[in-house]
């Protein structure tokens, strides 16, 4: 999920000051009183935040662990005389000759105020904002685009990560805070003479330090406030330091953490240097040790000069960082877990899910040998659906380390947060601390016991490993240890334990770290046995910025997975990162986001979490999504491989879920299956474990899947020239594929432009062969291809190569096009006039010719054709590379992308885009933008074509120096007709049947269809006919639909069919089946006592007479007993119960009433039932008999408590409640009548409100 980062204020001017004198705890560590009433004191400014807003609480720990600090000597000898830090001018650095240490300038100029010698980061070069107000916040991730909120100067800090500098800013109104004497109080500090004066508590980092900040304090102002607290015993000030590539905070220690180099000793190193106060072990690691430096030593230049002595495999500094648990909240909304199975409920798009039923049927759920761990905030142990890991070598409560792993008693899991390192309870201790409930039970959630949601691997077991406390993340250094703990490494980093098979990250964010990366490593080649521990972590919600860390690991780390985030719509959510380092992306919410509905899992029980009413989150504002959401769901897959194969290692399970995913989402994948937004595509735990254990084939052209033996794949091209297209084979199984020589049928026109470049595919592998197609002639060309493998269904695999000889003209605008440093070119659009073209488009190629751009990354170019279909040619690439008279085609044939950074040249690519949220102002169309050229293909190419250019950010400027060209080649339209049933009919609710046609070919006319109606059900009793029996599709409309409305014939009888056969218009043939069949569901009863049961979707079951019993299962079902005593049962989903009958003979019984997803409908046939108008009293409205008001009642209607039965003689009009029984009463005031109208029980009652009943049909 994506958890927005606040900072928290309050607004004290309404607070009497006078009665403010507490004594606060921070983290339990100690005391801080202060007295805010005196002149003296601190100055609290409505800004400021009171300081027990930001205390945070860990729950008190049973068992505590503690590694041993090693304290240096006093009479340690002299200091070690460090080494410079390596030049690295090539790298684009200095040396600094003052400090011999290495210092980063800033990769652009920073400008500065000659006042107050502070300076904001420029987003580019020099005089640059690079800011376009009509498009701020549409994309986010560029270094050079995101100015920073907070001010920042550059003083060439930079620490090292991973053999890499990184840059530092240091924010110059914020400063770090650390108290490090246990008798500090605040009022020392006041006594200074006020010197927090203006300041207020931004963050509590940890137990004993805190960022302080002011929004109008000077360089100079806070340098003196630095100075006057440094003078102060037991109080320690540094700078809060800012990441330039996330515009994140971090916090330096006064600790290091170093790798030691094979051979070498902890104490021979670290005892005989006197910078060094103490050390201790990090645990996990037999060689990684974090140092406390001596008071006084500054913390950046040390690790600095550390990473270059000999002595050291690495050093960085033990910072806090600004990591994040990645929620996003969202609207309100309906629907179960359709990231499981979509049937297109919420308006969803059907299929657009992890296919996790059919994976079901090979492996039901997995196995609790299977261990996910969760890496996040607390977990609650006792949730009623969550299956926890048990440490079987533990013995609970003794205190003693019984199985040998380092930590005491961890039975569940460990808290990484509490101080030292840590305790045995990861469990939740502040009201924020929801997040792992959460993710848990996507993951593993428990499935098949008849309560709440289910897990993607419902059989696994949950290991809770705590790194969060509320919103705050805990060091560095802890953060690695929680890996090694999570992946199965003693504290001592000499031996392994049982701990997790998969380790779920849904967090991120913040700067490179060098002991996180190597905790990663660690897992992901010792973890399981040597089998490698699988480690999935969340891309981020940047949207669209740059995959974050440590997801960004993914590229070097093949145990690590970065999972990125799509919607119920299989499109992109718009908040998920973006970059080469993209594994796949897993379905997640929601609404605003690019799709329609969020995720339903656990939550933690009772009022905290996310849903305060219930122990699920819903699919409304108290739902779950971001890409904390989508990783647990892939970590829940490969859970479910590792049950089906435990000896895979993390890289095969890897290669497995790449090779076994849906190409999704309206953009191109290259060769090799990839692309930027999407990586590999959706994962899809069917095809994965179904692909265990064997080999097997897919061939793919693009996102086209070949079926073997039926495929066919169709080309298109002028006479005299060549069409190329590259087709891949992947192997979707685990075991090697082996791939024999490609052979071509007689068919002419058709040669093999390239062969297999590997014919043994391992699991995870994928290679490539083209086909060139020449026609000579115009017309068709037929061709066969085939090559044998070692898949046991498809051990020869062919299909069919079509081609198209078609006559291609080209079109152009030779004028130039200029494009300015921010907004649309001049012209806008560029036009070309097409005519003279016969048939419709059958393939189209767009030149833009002499490109020139300072910085190409910040053009978008889009082209809409005579119909307003449109088509992205290029946005967001090349990065900041100057391009100078390059001619780019783009070809959906072509075999390259245009590079996301780096020198574009001039060639041939396919239609690329890097980034979501384009925005190109009017007459262009509006978005969303795909880069997909088949949406051209088949409709008429004269007409009017228009180019629109925009730079997106301001600051470069550029020219089309050459205008623009088209090249369209057509073909006699080939005029198809199809028929399909889109809705079968419903007698209760009366759901008509609806059949959808769909042609192909010219759509520039109305089209009429004639057909026949056919079936068991009789037209003007079962459903209303039409005459005559025709649809017309509009013209330019590729679809039509019949609608057959459903006649309710009050019988109880079997479901009757309707068949509709089409016959095909003059010069039309008929695509598939002919016909079509929808099916009338009996869904209601009779006058006689029925038993009518729903499906899984969304019914509207009526029991119209008698005692009935009514069952809608799953979905948002409408439940109607009508006459008699009912017993109405929803089951899950939001469902309605249609009350319309009074009276005790017609009372009915609803059963599982859920006061958070159910409605009580009062229809209006409860008013008929009544004589007379009836009172105005309900929500002030006069309505009669069979007039209702379609609102929700207000309180004034509304009214329950213990006893009343309907209300006495003279009461207010209203819905009556008994909360002793659950009776529901009608009370009417005038005619003195009080009705009663249902039954909910007690227990659904005593939380009923007004929102709960409305008035409807």
């Amino acid at each position: 999920m994506v958890m927005k980062t606040t900072q928290v204020s309050s607004d004290l001017s309404s607070t009497d000051m006078s009665s403010l004198a507490d004594s606060l705890s921070f983290d339990g560590a100690f005391p801080i009183t202060f007295d805010l009433t005196g002149s003296d004191d601190l100055t609290v400014s409505k800004e400021t935040s009171p300081l027990a807003v930001l205390n945070s609480n860990p729950s008190p720990s049973t068992v505590s662990s503690e590694a041993p600090t090693v304290p240096v000597p006093p009479a340690a000898t002299s200091p070690v005389v460090f080494p410079a830090s390596p030049s690295i001018n090539s790298s684009g650095y200095s040396t600094s000759p003052a400090s011999s240490l290495a210092s980063v300038p800033t990769a652009d100029p920073v400008t500065s105020s000659s006042a107050s010698g502070l300076a904001s980061v420029p987003t580019a070069k020099e005089g640059d904002s690079r800011v376009n107000q009509d498009n701020l916040n549409q994309k986010t991730g560029e270094n050079r685009q995101a100015n920073s909120p907070i001010p920042v100067v550059d003083r060439g800090d930079f620490y090292w990560a991973d053999g890499q500098p990184v840059k530092l800013l240091q924010r110059t109104t914020q400063i770090t805070l650390t108290l490090t004497d246990r008798a500090t109080r605040l009022n020392d500090l006041l006594a200074a003479g006020q010197i927090l004066e203006g300041l207020k508590l931004e963050k509590n980092v940890s137990q004993n330090t805190y960022i302080l900040s002011s929004k109008t304090a000077t360089a100079l102002d806070i340098a003196q406030i630095e100075a006057r607290l440094g003078e102060i015993p037991g109080v320690r000030v540094a700078p809060v330091y800012q990441s330039p590539l996330t515009n994140t905070w971090l916090v330096a220690t006064n600790e290091i953490i170093v790798s030691l180099r094979p051979g070498l000793k902890a104490q021979e190193v670290f005892g005989n240097d006197s910078r060094f106060a103490s050390y201790r072990s990090l645990l996990g690691t037999p060689n990684q040790f974090v140092v406390t430096l001596q008071e006084g030593l500054p913390n950046l230049a040390t690790a600095n000069a550390l990473q270059s002595d000999r002595r050291f495999q690495w050093a960085s500094p033990n910072f806090y960082q600004q990591r994040e648990r990645f929620f996003i909240p969202n609207d309100p909304l309906f629907g179960n877990q359709w990231h499981l199975n979509n049937t297109g409920q919420v308006g969803g798009t059907p299929d657009a899910d992890v296919d996790a039923p059919e994976a079901w049927d090979v492996n039901a759920g997995g196995s609790s040998n299977v261990v996910v761990a969760v890496i996040d905030d607390g977990m609650q142990l006792n949730h009623p659906d969550l299956q926890l890991f048990i440490n079987t070598g533990e013995i609970a409560g003794n205190g003693i380390d019984d199985d040998g792993n380092g930590w005491i008693d961890d039975v569940n899991g460990w808290d990484f947060t509490s101080g030292g390192i840590g305790d045995n309870n990861p469990g939740p201790s502040v009201p924020d601390d929801a997040h792992a409930t959460a993710v848990a039970g996507v993951a593993a959630g428990r499935g098949n016991n008849t309560l709440g949601v289910t897990g993607m691997a419902y059989n696994s077991r949950l290991l809770p490993v705590r790194i969060f406390l509320g919103g705050s993340a805990t060091s560095d250094a802890n953060i690695a240890s929680a890996i090694y703990y999570a992946a199965g490494r003693t504290a001592s980093g000499t031996g392994t334990w049982r701990a997790g098979d998969i380790l779920n990250n849904s967090w991120g964010g913040g700067g490179f770290s060098s002991a996180i990366s190597s905790a990663f490593t660690w897992a992901s080649t010792s973890g399981r046995d040597g089998k490698g521990a699988i480690s999935y972590i969340a891309t981020g919600n940047g949207f669209g910025a740059p995959v974050s860390f440590p997801a960004n690991l993914s590229s070097t780390i093949p145990g690590v997975i970065a999972v990125g985030a799509s919607t119920n719509l299989d499109q992109l959510a718009s908040y998920s990162n973006v970059g080469p380092q993209v594994d796949f992306v897993a379905p997640s919410g929601g609404p605003t986001y690019g799709g329609t509905a969020n995720i339903v899992t656990t939550d933690r029980t009772g009022a905290d979490g996310y849903n305060s009413t219930s122990d699920y989150t819903t699919t409304g504002a108290d739902g779950f999504s971001g890409t904390s959401s989508a990783t647990p769901l892939a970590a829940g897959i490969g859970a479910l491989i590792l049950a089906q194969d435990p000896s895979l290692t993390a890289a095969q399970v890897r290669g497995l879920m790449r090779n076994t995913t849906d190409l999704i989402g309206p953009v191109a994948y290259d060769n090799k299956g990839f692309n930027t937004q999407y990586g590999y595509g959706r994962v899809n735990a069917n095809t994965a474990i179904r692909g265990v254990g064997i080999a097997e084939i897919q061939v793919l052209q693009d996102r086209t899947n070949i079926a073997d033996n039926t495929g066919s794949f169709s080309f298109a091209a002028g006479v005299g020239q060549t069409q190329t297209q590259t087709f891949r084979v992947r192997n979707q199984g685990t075991k090697d594929l082996t791939l024999g020589a490609i052979s071509l049928g007689g068919g002419s026109g058709f040669s093999l432009a390239s062969s297999f470049t590997d014919t043994t595919l391992s699991v995870g592998e994928s290679t490539t062969f083209s086909v060139n197609f020449s026609p000579t002639t115009t017309g068709t060309f037929s061709n066969t291809i085939s090559f044998t493998n070692n898949d046991a269904d498809e051990s020869t695999f062919n299909f069919t190569l079509n081609g198209t000889g078609l006559n291609s003209k080209s079109f152009s605008n030779t004028s130039p096009i200029t494009i300015p440093s921010s907004g649309s070119s001049t012209p806008y659009p560029s036009t070309i006039n097409v005519s003279g073209l016969s048939g419709n488009i059958d393939s189209l190629k767009v030149t833009l010719t002499n490109l020139s751009h300072t910085w190409p990354d910040d053009i978008d170019v889009l082209l809409v054709g005579p119909t307003g279909t449109k088509a992205l040619l290029m946005s967001d690439v090349g990065g900041s590379s100057d391009v100078s008279n390059v001619t780019l085609t783009f070809d959906p044939t072509a075999t390259s992308f245009l590079p996301d950074e780096g020198l574009i040249t001039s060639g041939s690519y396919k239609a690329t885009d890097f980034e979501t949220g384009d925005i190109f102002n009017a007459p262009a169309p509006g978005g969303p933008y795909g880069t997909d050229f088949s949406v051209f293909n088949g409709i008429n190419p004269n007409g009017t074509w228009s180019l629109y250019v925009v730079d997106d950010v301001g600051g470069d400027a550029g020219t089309i120096a050459g205008g623009w060209s088209l090249n369209i080649g057509t073909a006699g339209a080939t005029k198809t007709i199809s028929i399909a049933k889109t809705t079968d009919g419903k007698e209760a609710g009366s759901v008509s049947s609806v059949f959808t046609l769909t042609r192909t070919g010219d759509l520039s006319s109305a089209l009429t269809v004639n057909y026949t109606l056919a079936g068991t059900a009789t037209p003007g009793v079962d459903y209303t006919g039409t005459t005559p029996n025709t649809v017309t599709f509009a013209a330019l409309s590729p679809t039509a639909t019949i609608t057959l409305p459903t006649i309710d014939d009050l019988l109880s009888d079997p479901s009757e069919t309707i068949i509709t056969k089409i016959t095909a218009p003059t010069g039309y043939t008929i695509s598939g089946p002919d016909n079509a069949m929808a099916t009338i569901l009996d869904n209601d009863g009779n006058a006689a006592n029925n038993n009518l049961v729903g499906t899984s979707f969304a019914d509207a079951l009526a029991g119209v007479g008698g005692n009935d019993t009514i069952s809608g299962g799953v979905g948002n079902d409408t439940l109607d007993g009508g006459l008699g005593v009912d017993s109405l049962t929803g089951g899950s989903g939001n469902d309605f119960f249609r009350l319309g009958e009074i009276g005790p003979a017609n009372r009915d019984l609803i059963t599982g009433f859920s006061v958070a997803d159910d409605t009580i409908i009062l229809a209006n046939s409860l008013d008929s039932t009544l004589t007379g108008p009836i009172n105005p009293g309900i929500k002030g409205l006069s309505f009669i008999s069979g007039h209702v008001n379609g609102s929700v009642l207000n309180a004034a209607g509304f009214f329950k408590g213990a006893g009343i039965n309907g209300g006495a003689s003279g009461n207010l009009s209203g819905i009556y409640v008994n909360t002793s029984n659950g009776d529901i009463w009608y009370n009417d005031s005038i005619l003195v009548g009080s009705y009663l109208i249902a039954n909910v029980g007690a227990g659904a009652a005593a939380g009923m409100t007004n929102l709960d009943f409305v008035y409807g049909v």
